[in-house]
């Protein structure tokens, strides 16, 4: 049975605003699996898990170790309890019929590390991967898929247009590998781009005190593209004459200029703009 027709058979319309599209490929499905590389002192977190075509290579990779646990979150209340029903007999599985983005993550915590894999709806999956992100103590790896656009957004190059807040946020917090391309030909619906799965190692440490405050700034540095750093914070934090004189001196100290662009700048320089920012406004 193809997946449209399982879904026709739970009466399940695929909504777009939801950005609900679901891989149709098991050759494909067995591969991203094998990417995944599953490790056997961690447990698994899926999430999102559908018609469960990655969950069933998932089972047979966990049944290798007694000790290994599998955790599905679904939010689709027809979706959830297909996948109950369809894995209701495997011992090492946990269900939560759930929304992530409100899902308190910490009520799996345990000695074990978690994997993570998902084939990320697209509406949220820069928000879903900021959750985990967030809370990357508890995880290994983050294995998601994003569309090829917000992938390229992640994985940009300093001095690209496409270079920007999503890069330092991910660079901030975890290492990112370009894994696996998937086909839009591999889903239903048919999605208008690809997919690419991309795994993130998340930093024990992170270079700044606070991670709020430090991407609140990053948001500024980049608010408008077509200006330039010092017009930015001039726009976002109002600036006036004499803060910008005692800038543009730290700006040339620093081998910057007046019209250094925020994409030509590495993680490294936000953290020492930021840590300048901080000065002034303790000054104030």
């Amino acid at each position: 049975m193809s997946i449209k027709q399982k879904l026709m058979q739970l009466k399940i319309t695929p909504q777009k605003k939801l950005g609900q599209n679901f891989l149709n490929n098991e050759v494909i499905a067995k591969k991203i699996i094998q990417t995944f590389n599953v490790k056997k002192d961690h447990n698994i977190i899926e999430i999102g898990s559908g018609l469960g075509i990655l969950t069933k290579f998932l089972m047979i990779k966990i049944k290798e170790n007694n000790d290994q646990k599998l955790i599905l979150i679904e939010k689709d209340q027809k979706l959830f309890n297909f996948l109950k029903n369809e894995f209701q007999k495997e011992m090492n599985i946990e269900f939560y019929n759930d929304d992530i983005l409100e899902f308190n993550l910490q009520k799996l915590a345990t000695t074990k590390k978690y994997q993570v894999i998902s084939n990320l709806p697209y509406s949220i999956a820069t928000a879903i991967l900021f959750l985990f992100l967030q809370q990357r103590q508890m995880f290994s790896s983050l294995f998601f898929s994003f569309p090829e656009e917000i992938a390229d957004k992640i994985l940009a190059s300093k001095g690209t247009k496409k270079y920007g807040f999503l890069t330092i946020m991910t660079q901030l917090f975890s290492l990112v590998e370009k894994k696996i391309i998937l086909n839009k030909e591999y889903f239903y619906p048919l999605p208008k781009i690809n997919s690419v799965f991309l795994e993130f190692i998340p930093k024990k440490k992170i270079i700044v005190r606070n991670a709020r405050l430090f991407l609140e700034f990053i948001k500024n540095c980049f608010k408008y593209k077509r200006k330039t750093l010092l017009n930015n914070w001039k726009i976002s934090y109002k600036l006036d004459t004499n803060t910008i004189k005692r800038i543009i001196p730290f700006l040339l100290k620093n081998n910057f200029t007046k019209k250094t662009r925020p994409e030509t700048c590495t993680l490294n320089d936000f953290k020492l703009f930021f840590n300048y920012w901080e000065k002034i406004e303790k000054e104030k």
